[in-house]
């Protein structure tokens, strides 16, 4: 599942993420959430369906609700029911949020709701890379890992990697490659190449 969802990413970033963002909303958003919660409380009210608009005041959303909010508050263009379904199910499946045990008794539309440690995954900007799989972490991060040849005093060179960290310290934007300690033992010169072999300086 994971390299289809990446085939989603790839193809529809604007509505994967708006889809995450709408099932997390009640951990990374309370204005996003409370709104959430008054327009598909407000449709849900205005077909009759009580039980469904007591859920949404819970915070447990449908596929349908995240449909209806994006297309109500004109949050991306071309939303697609079926591409929602495959965000939500992956969503599931690696436990960024869960299906509802409320939805048992007789609603309509099966909900979800999002777990605690969604907030954590989603500060860290790793939630695509739970539900896309390897293929995009190595996509994403290719161009932060660096070949690191190291020319010892002899002249024997050796190839290692590093990868490329920012840290932002007090307000400083440092730079770092951060690699193993063997990569530089016993070096007397160290050449830093890109991911396409392009010297460092």
């Amino acid at each position: 599942m994971a390299s289809e969802i990446y085939q989603t990413v790839k193809r529809r970033p604007d509505l994967v993420k708006s889809v995450i963002d709408f099932f997390l909303a009640v951990k990374i958003n309370p204005d996003m959430y409370n709104n959430i919660k008054r327009v598909c409380g407000s449709r849900a009210i205005n077909n009759n369906q009580l039980e469904e608009a007591n859920l949404i005041e819970l915070g447990h959303f449908s596929s349908q609700d995240c449909a209806w909010y994006l297309l109500e508050e004109n949050v991306i263009r071309g939303v697609e029911t079926e591409t929602i379904e495959y965000v939500v199910n992956s969503l599931v499946e690696n436990y960024i949020i869960k299906p509802s045990m409320l939805t048992l008794y007789g609603v309509i539309n099966k909900r979800f709701y999002c777990i605690k440690h969604a907030k954590f995954f989603y500060e860290r900007d790793i939630i695509l890379n739970l539900l896309s799989g390897w293929q995009y972490i190595v996509d994403k991060f290719k161009k932060s890992v660096f070949i690191i040849e190291n020319t010892d005093a002899n002249g024997d060179v050796s190839n290692g990697t590093g990868f490329y960290v920012a840290v932002n310290d007090s307000g400083t934007l440092r730079n770092y490659t951060v690699t193993n300690k063997h990569v530089l033992e016993n070096a007397s010169k160290v050449t830093v190449f890109d991911s396409v072999c392009n010297e460092i300086e």
